[in-house]
């Protein structure tokens, strides 16, 4: 009796949804587990269960039903790969659950094409606008009236991420900040680094690879000795 697929869950269309789902590494964790239950099941009633999941090099989790009863051998060999990425899971984290499933590589490279191509739009907008001044994507903002304060209060947070998802970074347009939080970075405008503590800013919502590069900008600019400051 040849094994049918049922109940195929494909990932998420949208890329960083779908990094995400991989980098948990939870259908394969979910897999492993519930395998190696229904193996155990198998060992004390002479093989009731006839299910299996598999994870796909797409990272899809399929339920095979009919599968072919397991040797002894085969029980033992399966059930140590099962354990085996449960704990790649705890310990290797991502990398390691698609490291034992033998599809790091198509996931990683995956998620790092999502990622290049978000690099890739904010290093083309931060060549041509800069990230020291207002970006031409730029909606109202939002007063930072606490200065050069990082510690930002939830209406702050709330109001650049509510702008940052309706109208973009406001560097590159990217309504994806790429943060593992999901939230927009709060960038001072203009930077902290350019005028003192105490001068009129604003907030503005920043991707987090337009806000490492406006870092970059800064530091080496410091070390020029050519950053533009204003003085009271």
């Amino acid at each position: 009796m040849e094994p049918k697929k049922v109940n195929r869950s494909s990932l998420p269309a949208d890329p960083m949804e779908f990094a995400e789902f991989i980098g948990g590494g939870i259908n394969s964790v979910r897999a492993a587990v519930s395998n190696s239950v229904a193996r155990t099941i198998n060992v004390l009633t002479n093989d009731a269960v006839r299910n299996k999941y598999e994870v796909g090099d797409d990272g899809a989790l399929t339920l095979m039903t009919g599968v072919p009863k397991e040797s002894f051998k085969e029980k033992a060999v399966n059930g140590a790969f099962d354990l085996a990425t449960i704990a790649l899971a705890a310990v290797g984290g991502p990398e390691g659950v698609l490291t034992s499933r033998g599809t790091k590589s198509t996931a990683i490279k995956a998620i790092d094409e999502v990622k290049a191509e978000a690099k890739a739009i904010s290093k083309a907008a931060v060549e041509k606008n800069g990230t020291l001044n207002t970006g031409p994507f730029a909606g109202e903002g939002y007063p930072a009236v606490n200065g050069h304060s990082r510690k930002f209060t939830a209406t702050e947070r709330k109001a650049i991420k509510e702008q940052g998802y309706t109208l973009g970074c406001h560097t590159c347009g990217q309504k994806n900040p790429g943060t593992k939080s999901g939230n927009f970075i709060l960038d001072h405008q203009p930077a902290n680094a350019l005028v003192p503590n105490g001068w009129p800013q604003t907030f503005f919502p920043h991707c987090k690879y337009c806000s490492a590069s406006q870092g970059g900008i800064i530091s080496g600019m410091k070390r020029q000795g050519i950053l533009p400051k204003i003085s009271k």
